[in-house]
């Protein structure tokens, strides 16, 4: 699995979203498993890190897709992503995801970044 983040802004999410997904794509193989349940701990336009018990098995010889589903300021977006890093925790695995998406959705996503950081972060200076 490769690991590269360039994203111009990361919102650390102060309560974190609820998301559902399912597995789309298994080494360019079109499948579709059961929805499962995750959190998203951070976003940016280009991905974001997730938390889930389910263990997804990511690897360099196991590339996952997963269309990820979320509500943002009452906007809800389906974004196609790739599960690009994982790390077990005590219960549960964090993923880190990038969205493979068109300029139109990431536009509609960070236009509500920016809502979601006027309404959500504080000053900590």
């Amino acid at each position: 699995m490769r690991y590269r983040r360039n994203a111009p802004f990361r919102y650390a999410i102060e309560h974190p979203l609820t998301a559902h997904f399912y597995i789309s794509k298994v080494n360019n193989e079109i499948v579709k498993s059961s929805n499962g349940e995750a959190t998203i701990i951070d976003i940016s336009p280009d991905g974001a890190r997730l938390n889930t018990s389910l263990h997804l098995h990511p690897s360099a010889d196991n590339l996952i897709q997963l269309i990820l589903t979320f509500k943002l300021n009452n906007q809800e977006f389906d974004i196609r992503t790739e599960v690009i890093w994982e790390k077990p925790k005590a219960k549960s695995y964090d993923y880190g995801v990038q969205f493979i998406t068109d300029d139109v959705t990431k536009k509609q996503l960070t236009e509500q970044l920016k809502i979601y950081a006027r309404n959500h972060v504080t000053d900590s200076i």
